[in-house]
């Protein structure tokens, strides 16, 4: 599997918010706190990105409605990160999620 390397410029806030999480990686539970619209979507990708590299598992971005998890995905392919959708009982066609396909 490849991933395609796009130019990702990231806000200020986006950048805090990662440093943040990187400090606080190890903790239990850690949760991302943006504003509307200041990029939370891409935040969590990357830290998903993050965890699928650092552990090769899969990994989980929940959301609130099936918009939100099209529009994610959407994103996250816009960005050249391979995912997967569940929503309906049913993973979207690619099987990506059931290969476990973290690349390498």
């Amino acid at each position: 599997m490849s991933i395609a390397v796009v130019d990702v410029f990231l806000w200020l806030a986006q950048g805090d918010a990662l440093r943040d999480w990187h400090e606080h990686r190890t903790d239990k539970d850690v949760a991302v706190v943006l504003k509307t619209g200041a990029g939370k979507t891409l935040v969590g990708l990357l830290i998903a990105q993050s965890l699928v590299h650092e552990t090769k598992r899969q990994v989980v971005y929940a959301c609130s409605s099936i918009q939100l998890v099209e529009q994610t995905a959407e994103k996250a392919k816009g960005y050249g990160l391979p995912v997967t959708t569940y929503h309906g009982n049913e993973f979207s066609p690619d099987g990506q999620y059931q290969r476990a396909g973290a690349p390498s």
